[in-house]
């Protein structure tokens, strides 16, 4: 749950940046009672939230699934923040930028796209070049 209650806090830091999810996912389903029960702070435990969303105990298969698709839903999320907000470091902007590209570099490499894989090097050699964390 501490897990959920994180990246969902750090996500709607970002709200005006980033579009959670699409208005028909959320519309009366089991995935939007967790992620809005965990947002407003009704959920303080899965306990509470199996308890809630499937008059279950937490170790339900189905609360474990729902549970697990919202992680994965909010980890891919925090790949899109755009860390350039005036109380962050053009450092730390730098950095997840490069992350964040190099990733892109990594995965593209993986699938042998060679020309692709070349010209996001040559977009993370200006950043490598000014800051020392590459």
């Amino acid at each position: 749950m501490n897990f959920l209650k994180q990246v969902i806090n750090v996500l709607s830091q970002y709200e005006q940046k980033i579009d959670t999810f699409h208005e028909q996912e959320l519309e009366n389903t089991a995935f939007e009672r967790l992620y809005s029960g965990v947002k407003s702070g009704k959920y303080n435990s899965d306990q509470d939230a199996a308890l809630d969303i499937y008059r279950e105990e937490h170790t339900d298969a189905r609360y474990r699934n729902l549970k697990s698709r919202l992680k994965r839903k909010l980890a891919n999320h925090l790949f899109f923040l755009v860390i350039e907000q005036p109380d962050h470091s053009e450092s730390l902007a730098a950095k997840y930028e490069t992350e964040r590209q190099f990733f892109i570099m990594k995965t593209l490499a993986a699938v042998g796209v060679a020309k692709a894989t070349y010209e996001i090097a040559l977009q993370i050699l200006p950043i490598a070049r000014k800051y020392p964390f590459t």
